[in-house]
């Protein structure tokens, strides 16, 4: 599927019910937001919990929908997951470390073409092919 910015919050909403939920949908006070705040605030929080959780099952169907996102040919879905998505990847390197072999080749590129201050407390894995 090439996700689409007009339809991204559905999907996400389609995808994965919980975010609905009021510990999720709370952080942005129930209000109906535009992707880069629902996917900044609501799906972070979602990506940082799985973590804490060490749920694995979550976290790969989470990875798959970033990497939907990261190969999208719409250009609005690429910004969004690279500016507000991304560095919650890269906010520690407990975290980086929890998603990076769940990641898809195009998620993986697109960390590593993060502007320095996003990554500079984090060593990204190399990729041996």
């Amino acid at each position: 599927m090439n996700l689409q910015w007009g339809s991204l919050n559905q999907q996400l909403r389609k995808r994965f019910p919980v975010l609905w939920e009021p510990r999720y949908t709370q952080l942005i006070g129930h209000i109906e937001a535009e992707p880069y705040i629902v996917f900044g605030i609501i799906f972070n929080r979602y990506l940082v919990d799985i973590a804490e959780e060490n749920d694995v099952n979550a976290q790969a169907d989470a990875s798959a929908f970033i990497e939907e996102m990261a190969a999208a040919k719409d250009g609005y879905v690429i910004d969004m997951v690279v500016s507000e998505v991304l560095p919650t990847l890269v906010k520690s390197q407990n975290m980086l470390d929890s998603y990076w072999s769940l990641l898809g080749p195009a998620t993986r590129r697109w960390l590593r073409l993060l502007p320095p201050r996003f990554i500079a407390e984090v060593e990204l894995p190399t990729d041996h092919v």
